[in-house]
């Protein structure tokens, strides 16, 4: 049986800020620009992924049955989001802040060989802007998470999108 409705709504006003609640919410709607910040993310993590996933349930009960794959898509990216920057040093929880989640998830599915392209525009730009240092502090911190027969390819794979997203960069945004 799963949480109850009283019971997450009591857990929620006991550990999640309303504000973290707020972020959390608009990320997993898939609201443009919207990524809980690395404090929310602790939280979030400490609040569990119990609440977590009972708090996704009822976004999904609320919204549009044509939203909820795309609810439940960007509420486990969220989750795995957070629990990378609960778990990871200090200069990843900074450059974590520095792009989505959303492109995050892009960049890191890129890097470990899982998407057949290289992010999108808007990914890649948030990239660069990130920084080679954070590009570089994520490429280790996933090799240090995967096995290490992993270790060239998705090293090699990190140097590839690096350079192909800072090709984009170099391209005039195309206008719609």
């Amino acid at each position: 049986m799963g949480l109850k409705l009283e019971d997450w709504r009591w857990k929620n006003q006991q550990r999640l800020p309303k504000n973290c609640g707020d972020e959390v919410k608009e990320s997993i709607l898939g609201l443009e620009g919207s990524v809980p910040t690395a404090d929310c993310c602790r939280q979030l993590v400490r609040w569990g992924k119990t609440c977590h996933d009972a708090f996704a349930q009822l976004l999904v009960s609320r919204e549009a049955a044509s939203q909820k794959s795309s609810i439940l898509t960007n509420s486990k990216t969220i989750w795995e989001g957070c629990v990378d920057v609960e778990e990871s040093s200090p200069i990843i929880s900074s450059c974590a802040a520095k792009f989505s989640m959303i492109c995050g998830d892009e960049v890191k599915q890129s890097v470990l060989g899982l998407q057949g392209s290289v992010p999108t525009d808007k990914c890649s730009r948030q990239l660069v802007r990130s920084g080679k240092t954070c590009h570089d502090a994520f490429a280790q911190l996933l090799v240090s998470r995967e096995p290490a027969s992993q270790k060239s390819s998705i090293l090699e794979n990190s140097k590839t999108i690096w350079e192909e997203c800072v090709e984009v960069v170099a391209q005039p945004p195309v206008s719609s």
